[in-house]
């Protein structure tokens, strides 16, 4: 599932570098970064 906004992709980007503080798991957020990667966000 791509991200839905620019805030949401920034936020997935930093959980899978391992530097978010949200809460958001790291392999939930390579799965969103591997899928804007594929949509090609522009």
């Amino acid at each position: 599932m791509p991200s839905k906004s620019a805030k949401q992709h920034r936020a997935m980007e930093a959980a899978a570098h391992g530097e978010s503080t949200l809460g958001i798991p790291k392999n939930v957020a390579k799965k969103f970064v591997a899928a804007d990667k594929r949509k090609k966000r522009k």
